[in-house]
């Protein structure tokens, strides 16, 4: 929760509420730091991403906020980013969605970009979707869209942006400003030489189910880019794979 505790001392002097959803375990110190910033949720079990963005965009319509800025766990937002996010906050109530530049190294996760312009003093790309860590949303598109449960974690993001896009709003990815840290995934250790990042096998499971329901749903199959419909498809492959080798110890996890 590091990377909480860092946000919290981020926004101390700027005028934004923290809404944290406890959906795993935290130590005693961490929440008590976090009541000193902002509102928690405590449901009883794990209610998934989806269900827990929803709640805050209902506890952010409830109390009439103009936006609403989505963090991971493992995200650091960084101060510059923030500055960005109030500076669109206060010029105007825009229909845009904006998210930092997204930083990872992998073919399958890029943005597939649309065009470009410049927002804000920024250069800006015109995307399909983007994640949802960074990502500041209006709260009146959030009146009419919600995050799609039946997803749970993986790929909420990009579904609600898709919906979004069905409805007319734009997402905007940021060329030059990114998070200062996000952290993906679980370390591995492949046949005891190199070590890498995988989804955990519990976590495999919820992608292979939502990766199912994308590619099946009317709602979804025509609505899906290019670059996204490989990954989701990469993943249904892959994931058995994985289970197959870490079955028989050719991959284990590194806590």
């Amino acid at each position: 929760m590091k990377a909480l505790e860092i946000l919290c001392k981020e926004i101390r002097e700027l005028n934004i509420d923290i809404i944290f959803i406890q959906n795993s375990e935290i130590g005693n110190n961490t929440l008590k730091k976090i009541r000193e910033f902002g509102f928690i949720y405590n449901p009883k079990n794990n209610i998934g991403t989806a269900a827990a963005y929803n709640y805050a965009a209902y506890f952010a319509i409830k109390r009439n906020y103009s936006h609403l800025l989505l963090c991971d766990q493992d995200s650091t937002i960084g101060n510059r980013y923030l500055q960005k996010c109030i500076e669109i906050i206060n010029e105007e109530r825009t229909n845009k969605i904006f998210t930092p530049k997204n930083n990872e190294n992998n073919i399958f996760s890029f943005n597939q970009k649309i065009s470009s312009s410049y927002l804000y003093g920024e250069k800006v790309y015109k995307v399909f979707d983007a994640k949802a860590s960074g990502m500041l949303i209006p709260i009146n598109i959030l009146k009419k869209i919600q995050f799609n449960e039946k997803l749970f974690v993986d790929y909420v993001d990009w579904a609600f942006c898709w919906d979004s896009n069905k409805y007319g709003f734009e997402v905007y990815e940021f060329d030059n400003i990114s998070l200062k840290e996000h952290n993906l995934g679980n370390k591995y250790n492949f046949a005891n030489k190199i070590y890498v990042n995988f989804p955990s096998k519990f976590r495999r499971l919820i992608q292979n189910n939502s990766a199912k329901y994308l590619l099946t749903s009317n709602k979804y199959l025509f609505r899906i880019p290019l670059s996204k419909r490989i990954r989701i498809t990469f993943r249904l492959i892959i994931n058995p794979i994985l289970n197959f080798f870490e079955r028989f110890n050719i991959i284990k996890q590194v806590y």
